[in-house]
């Protein structure tokens, strides 16, 4: 089926009459036809075949819509190279998940920072969740 012929048939299905799709295919582009076709799903058109004719006169911009549901569709394969990267089991060993670096690395509990730590026996008071001190 050519692109014309195509065009035709989603305008009748929409409910343009014969001389509307006439007037249309023969006044206007096919790109401007298609473009106002494939917004018609965002817009809030109570009677679609008016809607369209209308659209297509007097060119109507893309609806706001259509903007986000692109947008979204477009981000989409990134959200789900993050969702899957999040879906690693508790405890892995792989040292690229847990972010250490290198395979050499050692355990970050036994590495010096030059961190003093802080003991109870520091003579440091700590408060209890009930203000009394240990």
């Amino acid at each position: 089926m050519d692109r014309k012929t195509r065009l035709a048939v989603e305008l009748y299905k929409l409910g343009v009459s014969k001389d509307g799709v006439v007037e249309l295919l023969s006044q206007f582009s096919e790109e401007e036809i298609e473009q106002q076709l494939i917004y018609l799903p965002y817009r809030k058109a109570k009677r679609q075949e008016a809607f369209i004719v209308e659209a297509i006169r007097k060119s109507y911009s893309p609806p706001k819509e259509y903007f986000y549901a692109k947008t979204k569709a477009d981000l989409a394969p990134a959200f789900d190279a993050v969702d899957q990267g999040a879906e690693l089991p508790l405890g892995s060993s792989d040292v690229r998940a847990s972010g250490y670096g290198t395979e050499n690395s050692s355990d970050l509990d036994s590495q010096d920072f030059g961190v003093a730590e802080t003991r109870a026996s520091d003579g440091a008071e700590l408060p209890n969740f009930d203000g009394t001190v240990r």
